[in-house]
């Protein structure tokens, strides 16, 4: 067993110790994931459409990646836990605002990543556990 295995199965471990201790809510992240896909492929529908179409890309590919990476039923990779994905998901959030701030791009694109800003941060933050 190498470095890597072991230090997944003690964050496993770990994480199982504080669920039966501190019951966190973890039903139906599915559901969150679906939520998750469907703004990150409106966003990168819309991207295809754009003036300047990489940024908006980007983004749709970080939100659904993000999804993909949960271990949720609606996974490709199984990889992170729903505490990592709700962060990534708030930091993606907060990454779509500050790009939308302070890049250079037309009012469309500005206004399509504070959207995608806005939708992304209320999944991640409301229903990041689980609905």
């Amino acid at each position: 067993m190498n470095n890597d295995e072991m230090r997944d199965d003690m964050h496993d471990a770990i994480e199982e110790a504080v669920d039966e201790v501190l019951p966190r809510p973890r039903r139906h992240v599915w559901v969150v994931q679906l939520i998750e896909y469907t703004i990150g492929f409106a966003i990168a529908w819309t991207a295809a459409r754009a003036q300047e179409p990489l940024i908006p890309a980007l983004v749709a590919a970080a939100v659904i990646a993000n999804a993909a990476i949960v271990k949720a039923p609606l996974s490709a990779f199984r990889v992170t836990s729903p505490r990592v994905h709700r962060a990534l998901g708030i930091f993606l959030s907060v990454g779509a605002l500050v790009l939308a701030i302070f890049l250079d791009v037309d009012a469309g694109t500005k206004a399509l990543l504070v959207i995608s800003a806005v939708a992304e941060g209320f999944v991640s933050v409301r229903f990041g556990h689980g609905i």
